[in-house]
């Protein structure tokens, strides 16, 4: 069992990541949540896609089963989505 903050520190005017969903592969046991976030700075790795400029974009991101953060990406294009 585990838990975590997830999302960056940097947005105009507020910094804002809300969690929309989340999901459990039961044979690896890896978390899969998505949502969004006004964060220029969010975590991306594992070649994921960096900010795209947008004022608010779509994220993923996949965590192990002890709770290391695996890959992630925002989603989305240059206007808010």
């Amino acid at each position: 069992m585990w838990s975590t903050f997830f999302g960056g520190e940097t947005a105009f005017p507020l910094n804002i990541t809300t969690g929309y969903g989340i999901d459990v592969n039961h044979k690896n046991n890896n978390v899969y949540i998505a949502g969004y976030t006004t964060s220029t700075d969010m975590p991306v790795v594992g070649g994921g896609f960096s900010y795209p400029g947008a004022s608010a974009s779509g994220f993923v991101a996949r965590f192990s089963q002890i709770g290391w953060l695996m890959w992630s990406s925002y989603i989305g294009g240059d206007v808010g989505n």
